[in-house]
Formats: structure tokens, C-alpha cells, sequence
């Protein structure tokens, strides 16, 4: 049929005889079948080899596919682009395993890092403890701070509690408490529940005496100890990381009661063993030395005791508690005598 379309469709005839390729004939198809309007079907179209054309190139025509299949929306819905595909669960559920075991591997490794920050800020707040101990021997005619004036009066080496707020103790000549008396890896009250900064001890046993303290021979151990006095500075413990099983004792201990001897102290068993360090600080406990360096410290002892005049030691006393204990085996790390 020649000519546009004139409201009808082509004839059973026409559709027969037709042996044109239907490919070459599809544009021809769109311009005989374009149309303004939707147009009714004819049985006859059935028999059309442009059937499928004439459906797929007016979806306007009534009854065809693509016209009921259209979206009642104007705008045209496209295909998702293979790249923006959504994750199945199965990968989804891949991807978390991969961050868990990552985070797994990471999250203890940067644990041990703020423990080891915490360490490096505890080693420099005890070096602090130690410049101020040597300045108070050279405003003290060369004697260290007193640990304490008795343990009812309310003052120590650290704190003096008879106001509120408390200020600070004899080795900072009642200034105001400073900060550096607490160490970062520190959680624990004190053992008075008293004191604002917490986590630090002083050498009782030789060095700093106190109100009340004696020697095992029963005399009085009430003077401290002065700088002159000192023999082996560098391995003589002053100030350190202060802990026993209930809290904090700032009051370092030695080890071992040495029988016969007027030097150091003469206290029971039970308070020796609260006078240990905490290893806290990845099994390491800090020190500060009586020439002024610090040390990270992992040997731990733990057994309490005797030494005779003979230098016989007997593990007689109840021992260190978990994570907590002494620096040596003997009172050599604690007796500036020896």
C-alpha cells in the first residue's frame, strides 16, 4: 500500500503477497503506522508480517504490550548500570569479617601503645618526685622529706589533710598539691581514701623515717636519712609505683627485716608486704633513683621475711599479691648503707 495512513490498516492481500525483507521494511513500517491517535486493532493485522512492527513502533496502539507495560509515570524508569549494583549479604557479610579480624589484630597493638605513652608521662612525673627531693635536701641542711609526722597527725611526704582541700605534703613545702602525684596507669583509692593524687611511694624502710617508725633493734627511726649518706645513688630506689592487693601504701617497704640491725625499719610482716610496687605498666613497674634517672623495672620478688646478722633470709612473712611485689630479692635495692 502507497501513501500514509489513512485509518485502516492493510489489507489480508497486501499482508500475502508482500515478499519484501521485513527488516528493510521497519522504517517504512514506523512512517505508514505513525499515527496522533490510538487506533483500534483489526482481526486482520493477526495476519500481518508487520504485526510485531507496527505493535513495537506505535505504543500508543490499543492492546499492545509495550502500551500497557508503560509506566503511568511521565518519567522513564532506566535499568540500574551494571557498576552501581547493590552488595548481596553474602559479600556484605565478608566485608564485616574482614574489619573484624583487621580491628582484632590492630586494637591490641594500639592498647600496648597508650600503655607505653602512660609509662613514658609516670617515668617523667617520678623524676619530678626525685628533682624535688634533691632541692629539699639543699634547703634542709642535706636531710630528704620525712615520710610522715605520725599517722594521726595528718601529714605525709605527699599530702597534709588538716585542711580542705588538702595541700601538699613536707616534700613540697606545703605548696599546693601537684599533679605529677598521680600516675596515669592508676585507678586504685588509697588506702586512707584521702589523698587527691594517687599512684606513688617513698623509700620508708632507709630513707625517709617517720613519726612513729623503729628500728628492728626498737630504737627510734624517727630522723631521715641525709644525701651524704648515700652510697650507690644509682641503685638505691626513692620513689616508685606504689600498689599492694587492697590500693595504694605510699609508704615503700623493703622486703626483709634485718634482726640485730638499727638501720632501716622494724615493721610486722603485714605492713612490709603492703609496701610493694605495681606492676602495672605492662608487667613493668617505674622507679625513680637517688641520683635523679629513672627505670622501667620488671624484676618482681615477692617473698617477705628475716635476714639475720649472717645474711641467712627467711621467706617467713605472707607474699606479694598478684601483679605487685619487690625489687630485689634482698633489701639491696632499698639499703643506701650497703
Amino acid at each position: 500500500q502507497k501513501g500514509g495512513h489513512t485509518g485502516s490498516h492493510w489489507s489480508k492481500h497486501d499482508c500475502a503477497s508482500s515478499l519484501l525483507d521485513v527488516e528493510s521494511l521497519r522504517p517504512i513500517a514506523r512512517d505508514v503506522c505513525s499515527f496522533q491517535k490510538p487506533i483500534s486493532l483489526s482481526p486482520l493485522c493477526s495476519l500481518c508480517p508487520w504485526w510485531s512492527l507496527c505493535l513495537y513502533s506505535n505504543p500508543g496502539v490499543r492492546g499492545s504490550r509495550r502500551a500497557e507495560a508503560r509506566p503511568k509515570c511521565a518519567a522513564r524508569q532506566e535499568p540500574r548500570p551494571p557498576g552501581l549494583a547493590a552488595f548481596t549479604l553474602v559479600e556484605l557479610l565478608i566485608v564485616i569479617g574482614i574489619i573484624a579480624v583487621l580491628a582484632s589484630l590492630l586494637l591490641p597493638a594500639v592498647s600496648r601503645a597508650r600503655e607505653a605513652a602512660r609509662s613514658v608521662k609516670c617515668l617523667s612525673n617520678l623524676r619530678q618526685l626525685g628533682q624535688a627531693a634533691m632541692l629539699y635536701t639543699q634547703t634542709n641542711r642535706g636531710y630528704f622529706p620525712i615520710s610522715t609526722y605520725g599517722f594521726t597527725s595528718g601529714i605525709t611526704w605527699d599530702f597534709d589533710i588538716r585542711t580542705t582541700p588538702p595541700r601538699a605534703g613536707t616534700l613540697w613545702g606545703g605548696a599546693v598539691a601537684p599533679p605529677v602525684e598521680q600516675c596515669p596507669s592508676y585507678q586504685w583509692k588509697s588506702r586512707f581514701d584521702r589523698d587527691q593524687y594517687l599512684g606513688y611511694n617513698y623509700n620508708t624502710s632507709y630513707i625517709g623515717g617517720g613519726i612513729g617508725e623503729s628500728t628492728p633493734l626498737g630504737h627510734s627511726h624517727e630522723s631521715p636519712m641525709r644525701i651524704s649518706s648515700i652510697h650507690r645513688a644509682s641503685q638505691v630506689a626513692l620513689f616508685g609505683d606504689g600498689e599492694y592487693s587492697a590500693g595504694i601504701n605510699t609508704f615503700m617497704r623493703a622486703p626483709f627485716i634485718v634482726i640485730g640491725s638499727d638501720i632501716g625499719d622494724g615493721v610486722d610482716p603485714f605492713t612490709r608486704a603492703a609496701g610493694t610496687q605495681g606492676y602495672r605498666h605492662q608487667h613493668r613497674t617505674n622507679v625513680v633513683y637517688c641520683d635523679g634517672h629513672g627505670e622501667s623495672v620488671s624484676e618482681r620478688h615477692t617473698a617477705t621475711g628475716t635476714i639475720t646478722a649472717h645474711g641467712v633470709i627467711s621467706n617467713s612473712g605472707p607474699e606479694a599479691a598478684d601483679n605487685t611485689g619487690f625489687l630485689s630479692a634482698d633489701n639491696s635495692a632499698y639499703d643506701p648503707t650497703r
